[in-house]
């Protein structure tokens, strides 16, 4: 390690060809593990003073329109349908909904509950307590819902959503309910004025509005009983 020097980090930073953060996350890695050497004496120079990292471009995101949700909705069938239609009302991460388990889902007051998600297809916890929240559905999802578990089928993990042998279903790989098409990414999902709700540890919510598409998440804060106001007019 005491051979490594600026120049080293420099050229590795130039030969990288990952996008910009992720080369920038894997030069923050190197300065957590070069922390710790410096700390254990293994080494007592800074390889990483003026080193300089590629910039990140921000690039507008891409939204469906409210009635382009409504058209995926209403043309998707079986598990898909109700994929969708929970991913555009609360706007749930496709894993979050790869996670989703039976008993997560509270029909009679219209919530759904993180509390798990999925990624490449293993089940996993939420890496932080903000991540285990609580979003209302509304009462035309939950009708429909009770649709769709009244012909669900039983796994072993018990998630809403799995494959034909009980495991999860992977938002990154083709599902078995839709071989010939890809979940779509969960934030293009999230419609011009849904907004998405977020239990608060005092127990107000967190409204998110996406007024339009690709704008700048504006939060206000609402009482609880106004989250079903919300997924009322999301259930429309």
């Amino acid at each position: 390690m005491r051979e490594v020097g600026g120049q080293t980090i420099q050229m590795f930073v130039q030969r990288c060809s990952l996008a910009p953060k992720s080369c920038r996350n894997l030069v923050l890695t190197l300065r957590m593990m070069w922390k710790s050497a410096k700390a254990w004496d293994y080494v007592s120079h800074d390889p990483f003073e003026g080193l300089v990292l590629p910039k990140v471009v921000r690039q507008a995101r891409f939204f469906f329109t409210l009635d382009e949700i409504q058209r995926i909705i209403a043309a998707a069938s079986g598990p898909l349908k109700s994929f969708y239609w929970l991913a555009a009302e609360t706007g749930m991460r496709a894993g979050e909904l790869c996670g989703l388990r039976i008993e997560d889902v509270d029909l009679g007051q219209c919530f759904v509950n993180v509390k798990q998600s999925v990624w490449r297809g293993k089940l996993q916890t939420p890496r932080t307590a903000n991540s285990i929240r609580q979003f209302a559905i509304s009462q035309k999802l939950a009708s429909h819902l009770r649709a769709y578990l009244s012909t669900w089928r039983p796994n072993r993990l018990n998630l809403v959503f799995a494959t034909k042998n009980g495991t999860p279903w992977d938002q990154n790989l083709e599902t078995e309910a839709a071989p010939a098409a890809r979940i779509p990414r969960d934030s293009a999902l999230r419609a011009s004025c849904i907004p998405t709700h977020k239990r608060e540890p005092d127990g107000q919510a967190q409204c998110t509005h996406e007024d339009t598409p690709g704008a700048i998440r504006t939060r206000s804060r609402i009482e609880p009983p106004a989250w079903h106001l919300h997924s009322r007019r999301c259930g429309r």
